[in-house]
Order: structure tokens, then sequence, then C-alpha cells
């Protein structure tokens, strides 16, 4: 079922998207970690723990069908000089008591197997990671000001949930005036329902969705296959 035209769009047409250019983008990776994004730890051994694992395996199902376009878009962003910013829940305290009540006891302490983003996508050097206790990085994080000071107006993103972290965050991002790009094939959520109404309300404004391989084309002047990326994304220590 196609999305409905918002007629305040019609009246008022949405921004043309900006180009990707190096040194004013930045690519967002949201809660790609072992707490959330890994059928073993966190809330995957919690709903095995429940008898509820089939609740949960159409979001792991699509974690793993989106990790190698995430990995290769962010090989693609290193070679083309795009900041790579990886976000993960992490709280200071260990019994997590710092954390937003927003994550309804999803969270993680520092330093734990939980926090750690996924070995497939792990951060290489250059890359930032920055730990955050609610549910849009902007709340919790100091997200806004590296951005600022890198010189960052336009975020591409990646990650999950589609209609929660990733979709707070980037409507977050476009009320402090970024431009932002969500992937279609490097985000997940629950059910394909949740990740297609999300994308839908999105998609318009300052936010805008796109596929890996169109973004790749632009931020490699139009080679999707450009071997230095798949190069890049196989070296993984």
């Amino acid at each position: 079922m196609p999305t409905p035209t918002e007629p305040f769009d019609v009246v008022v047409p949405a921004p043309a998207p900006p180009p990707l250019t190096p040194g004013e983008t930045g690519l967002l990776i949201i809660d790609l970690q072992y707490l959330d994004a890994h059928p073993d730890l966190g809330l995957g051994r919690t709903a095995r723990e429940k008898g509820q694992e089939s609740e949960l395996r159409y979001r792991f199902d699509r974690i793993a069908e989106i990790l190698p376009a995430v990995d290769r878009l962010a090989a693609a962003c290193r070679v083309a000089g795009i900041q790579v910013i990886y976000l993960r829940i992490a709280t200071a305290r260990a019994d997590g008591r710092d954390g937003s009540p927003s994550l309804r006891g999803l969270w993680c302490a520092e330093g734990s197997r939980e926090a750690e983003v996924l070995d497939e996508i792990k951060p290489q050097p250059g890359d930032i990671v920055m730990s955050k206790s609610s549910i849009s990085a902007f709340s919790s994080t100091a997200l806004d000001a590296v951005l600022h000071n890198l010189g960052i107006r336009t975020l591409i993103a990646a990650g999950i949930v589609t209609n929660g972290c990733v979709e707070l965050t980037m409507r977050d991002a476009a009320d402090r005036g970024y431009f932002g790009v969500i992937v279609d094939d490097c985000c997940g959520a629950n059910s394909e329902a949740l990740h297609r109404d999300a994308l839908g309300r999105m998609d318009r404004g300052l936010l805008r969705v796109a596929q890996s391989d169109d973004v790749i084309r632009e931020l490699l002047g139009g080679k999707a296959d450009e071997p230095r990326v798949l190069a890049a994304a196989g070296k993984r220590g």
C-alpha cells in the first residue's frame, strides 16, 4: 500500500537533498551490538529463557540479512572520507539506574560483552564509538557537539530498530537542522510492517530513504562495486 501524500508537503515542498560531501557527512550505525542484535545474548537470551524466541525470529533474521550491507556501506564511507560513528546502548552504572526508563530494562554496562558492537561490523581505526543511555542518541550523548565540531551537517543512518532508536535519533537530527538519509537495506525492525511504516513516516522533509547501492554510488562517484570498498570490507582483525 503506497504511503498517503502529506498535504503539507504539497503546499511546502521538501528541500532538495544535499550532496554527500566528505567532511560534511557522517554515518551513524545504531545499536548493532550484542545486547539487542544477537540471538544468544541480551534480548535474544531473555526471549529464549521465556520460551518466546519466535517473537524475535524476524528481528534476528533481518539483522543477519542487513549486516553485509552495513559493512559494505561503512567501508565505502571510510574510502570516501566520511566519518563513521557507532552508537551503542551502555550505562555507566552496573545496575543500569542511569539509563532512561524509555529503554524498558534493555540496558547493559560499559565494558560488558553486550555493550560491544557485533564482530561482523566492528569499528575500525578512525571510527568513533559513543555510548548512549536513551532511545535517541541526542538525548544522552555529546553527539550534537561532536558533529558540530567535525563540521558534519548530513547524516546517513543504519541500524536497529527502524521504528525505535533509528527513527527517534534521526527525527531529533532533523529537528536540529541536519539532513538525514535512512538506508532501507541497512536497517531493521521486529517486523516488515513496522520497518516499512517507519520508513514511510520518515521519507519527507529533512529525511529521505535510500538503498545502500545508491548511497555507495554517490559516495564513490557512480561506482557501487568499487574494488577498494570490497577490499576494505574484508580487512577485519
